[in-house]
């Protein structure tokens, strides 16, 4: 689920400084940094779902699915809407609107999952961390060939 949102930022023109500077938008600039920064954030809080696309900066990381990490989840959420909601929607470009919406969307998914779906609460598929230790250690034996 979480996999097509990314896929859909990249075909939405998930941008860098390269294409800030060629618009010359401060707005621009300052949402593809924001956009960066989020991205870095959020493997941090799901450093499964970084793992699994290849990006393993926060493997040393395990979060036990319990109370406490959705709360942090949660929290995180509300949090980049805040940060998101600073920027004036309006003077972005349209691959930046694009961007927004797309975060904005998964942030009250995010939220919305976890207060009122509560898949946690009746599918135990939510426990099972065996798929993490799998990746870690099949990249492990990648490493060694």
């Amino acid at each position: 689920m979480r996999n097509w949102i990314w896929c859909l930022l990249f075909i939405a023109g998930w941008r860098n400084a390269s294409f800030a500077s060629a618009a010359g938008n401060d707005s621009t600039i300052s949402f593809n940094r924001y956009k960066k920064e989020f991205t870095e954030r959020l493997w941090k809080i799901y450093p499964e779902w970084a793992s699994s696309i290849g990006y393993h900066k926060y493997d040393q990381l395990l979060p036990i699915p319990n109370v406490e990490e959705r709360k942090k989840e949660i929290d995180f959420a509300k949090n980049e809407l805040k940060k998101l909601q600073t920027y004036s929607f309006s003077k972005l470009s349209d691959i930046n609107k694009i961007d927004y919406h797309i975060i904005e969307n998964y942030l009250n998914y995010s939220i919305w999952e976890l207060n009122m779906l509560k898949s946690y609460e009746w599918n135990p598929a939510n426990y099972n961390i065996g798929g993490s230790f799998a990746d870690l250690i099949l990249l492990m034996k990648i490493m060694r060939l």
